[in-house]
């Protein structure tokens, strides 16, 4: 995964990828908070978990697999955040 700042980093960006795979995702970078929240349907019921916020430790550029699973990230549960926000 490479993160381009520059219209310049694109195509090497690119390059990189596809000598990983044989197809490649190019997405616009969306800078914010980053929420997960667990659901699951129980007898025709959708319940929702307590939603949590994660934190990529700053020294990463990405919530990769280090930041996930090897101590690399914060988790607040219940996320702090707007009651309206949640709901939605």
């Amino acid at each position: 995964m490479s993160k381009v700042l520059k219209p310049e980093e694109l195509q090497p960006a690119i390059e990189k990828a596809f000598k990983e795979d044989s197809q490649v995702l190019v997405e616009e970078m969306i800078v914010g908070r980053e929420f997960t929240i667990g659901v699951y349907k129980s007898k025709g019921e959708i319940i929702t978990l307590p939603m949590t916020e994660v934190k990529a430790d700053a020294s990463k550029v990405f919530f990769d697999f280090e930041a996930k699973y090897e101590g690399k990230s914060t988790e607040v549960t219940p996320a702090q955040v707007d009651e309206l926000i949640a709901e939605k």
